[in-house]
């Protein structure tokens, strides 16, 4: 991702935080760091980071409530978790991926692991952004690049241009000479 983001690391043992300080520090972002979940609240309040790193156990109180609680303070766009824990089990991944975590990762995480994962969910944030944007145009009218028209079939275009357009993959566009093939291709 272009835009250095801010990332949050929480955890009650700091030698913990400073090692998961230590191995984003190659990565661009800003890194935050909270050792409860009550000062894990206060930055989610006020930074309101893109990313989450935390550990599942915060002293008494729970990395998967303070999920939870993420998506209560910044309910418009949550930032992303990755849940980290010494006591792993299918069980507790599970849910917390049903809760919305991004990744479950057991300690002690491998830093090339960490750092795949966090690319990994930095390049979905990065997808969820453009795809937000794309569906405000959609929402908006707004034509894509120059293609326009408000007719049913160019609205039909315009609706998979906006899907495809998140795609790494390549793309195939057929039509008969002047239909506006590059204008889809550059939209």
């Amino acid at each position: 991702m272009a835009t250095p983001l801010d990332i949050l690391i929480v955890d009650d043992e700091r030698n913990m935080v400073l090692v998961l300080k230590d191995t984003l520090s190659a990565l661009p972002h800003r890194i935050h760091c909270a050792y409860s979940a009550s000062e894990a609240e206060q930055i989610l309040e006020t930074i309101q980071p893109e990313l989450v790193l935390s550990d599942l156990r915060i002293g008494r109180d729970s990395g998967l409530d303070l999920l939870a609680k993420s998506r209560v303070i910044i309910p418009n766009a949550p930032p992303i978790f990755i849940l980290l824990t010494a006591y792993g089990d299918v069980e507790t991944a599970v849910s917390a991926l049903k809760g919305g975590a991004f990744d479950f990762l057991i300690k002690p995480v491998p830093p090339a692991k960490l750092l795949h994962t966090i690319t990994q969910a930095t390049d979905r944030l990065e997808k969820e952004i453009e795809l937000d944007y794309l569906r405000s145009l959609q929402n908006q009218g707004e034509p894509l690049g120059e293609l326009l028209g408000e007719s049913a079939p160019i609205k039909k275009i315009r609706n998979e241009i906006g899907k495809i357009a998140l795609s790494e993959s390549p793309v195939l566009i057929l039509g008969e000479s002047g239909t506006g093939k590059e204008l889809v291709a550059k939209a």
